[in-house]
């Protein structure tokens, strides 16, 4: 969610108007909701797990190669439809992965780390990037920075995931 809640004002900063600043949020609100349509017939398809692997470096990638670099307005929509498209599904699929990942007598401590988990990202994400920006006077490539790495060690969490419940390359879970 921390981009959302960045996105706006570094755009302002950066000379785009208000009402561009604005249309990046419907650009990444609009992604979102197509994307999770379409993302869960992937998932149903390739498999929840290798999905979410897909999705997390997406993510983590777009926040490196398009919000680090983002001085224009083309720049940060490309951004925010890319990330949030990506991102964003990954809060479907969470229940779902964990379902393959644990026992059915399992499940209610991973749904409980999930929300858990999930809450310290909100709790914290947002706050700490915004230090970040500030100690940069504005900027944005900390708060990439910060944010990127963290989709590349959600991937490898996922992987490990994955390659614990198989090996085979094309494993649909």
């Amino acid at each position: 969610m921390t981009p959302i809640l960045l996105i706006p004002s570094y755009a302002t900063s950066i000379g785009l108007s208000t009402s561009q600043s604005a249309l990046l949020v419907s650009i990444s609100s609009v992604t979102t909701i197509a994307s999770r349509v379409a993302l869960g017939n992937v998932a149903d398809r390739w498999g929840v797990l290798n999905t979410m692997l897909m999705c997390t470096l997406v993510a983590g990638v777009s926040s490196l190669a398009l919000w680090m670099p983002a001085h224009s307005f083309a720049t940060l929509a490309a951004f925010m439809g890319i990330f949030r498209g990506f991102q964003g599904t990954l809060f479907l699929l969470f229940p779902v992965a964990a379902s393959k990942a644990v026992t059915l007598d399992r499940m209610p401590s991973a749904a409980s780390f999930i929300i858990f988990a999930n809450s310290l990202g909100f709790i914290l994400g947002a706050p700490l990037t915004s230090l970040i920006v500030a100690s940069e006077h504005g900027g944005n490539g900390g708060a990439a920075i910060f944010a990127g790495p963290i989709d590349f060690a959600c991937f490898a969490i996922v992987a490990i995931i994955r390659l614990r419940k198989s090996r085979k390359a094309f494993f649909v879970a």
